[in-house]
């Protein structure tokens, strides 16, 4: 019995010294502290949903839209898939009154209505009428102008070029400070009489210059001319100058120096 004993001793201590010798002399870190990445609980809430996936109202990112209610007498306007305001018609043209969208930034969209059933050799799109503001992430609309034709909104979305509707200065540039509604007047005559259409006036990247064009508006002897006004001193620059037979479309500016222009097919 004493024999068997000792055998069984023998066999837990060699056992004992077995498990010993194959431990590690020291344990690594990440045994005595698990990554707790490991441990996350069963009951931790899911992250948020990203705006892409639950568009907000405020996301300025949506697209907008107007619409002309049927009646002519308000607009709606439309981001993503919600109604986000409504404006009423001022216009009243035996025709009824459209919209227009004049200019579209990360911030704004700016928009005008004005009279249709207008026809004739016209030569550059025009919309004499009052012109709105709205705010992407607002949904507000502003009114920036009551009448008049607004041509082009500055880089810094602080000012607006535009002209009187059918009045004496109609070929003299306006810039409508957009804050206080004060008007600065382009140093008259900013378009030469002898031209009887102008049009797609562009403020410069610095907004210190605004080019434009300009047509004689004689369709059986026409001439067309593209032109940089300054506008803190009227002084006029020809980027060309009476080209037989050609009408030109300003896109805007490549640089503080150059015009981007087309022409008309």
């Amino acid at each position: 019995m004493k024999s068997r004993y000792t055998l069984v001793a023998f066999l837990l201590t060699a056992s004992m010294l077995t498990a010993c010798s194959s431990q590690p002399a020291t344990p690594s870190p990440s045994q005595n502290n698990p990554a707790p990445a490991a441990q996350t609980p069963a009951s931790t809430p899911a992250a948020p949903a990203t705006p892409a996936e639950t568009p907000s109202s405020t996301d300025a990112t949506l697209p907008v839209k107007f619409t002309m209610s049927d009646d002519f007498k308000t607009v709606s306007i439309t981001k993503g898939t919600k109604l986000a305001a409504t404006v009423t018609v001022v216009n009243k043209p035996s025709t009824g009154p459209m919209v227009n969208t004049l200019k579209e930034t990360s911030k704004s969209v700016y928009f005008n209505t004005c009279d249709t059933g207008f026809g004739g050799y016209i030569l550059y799109a025009f919309c004499y009428g009052p012109t709105y503001r709205f705010d992407r992430t607002t949904d507000t609309v502003t009114k920036i102008l009551s009448d008049g034709q607004v041509f082009d909104v500055s880089p810094n979305e602080d000012q607006i070029v535009w002209v009187e509707n059918g009045s004496k200065s109609a070929h003299q540039f306006k810039i409508r400070t957009i804050a206080t509604g004060k008007d600065q007047v382009i140093t008259s005559p900013t378009v030469p009489a002898k031209y009887g259409q102008y049009g797609d006036a562009k403020f410069s990247p610095d907004a210190k210059k605004i080019a434009f064009a300009a047509a004689i508006g004689d369709s059986e002897k026409e001439q067309g001319s593209v032109i940089v006004a300054d506008i803190a001193t009227g002084k006029l620059t020809y980027v060309v100058q009476d080209k037989a037979d050609a009408i030109y479309t300003i896109k805007g500016w490549k640089d503080v120096n150059t015009v981007d222009y087309v022409m008309q097919q």
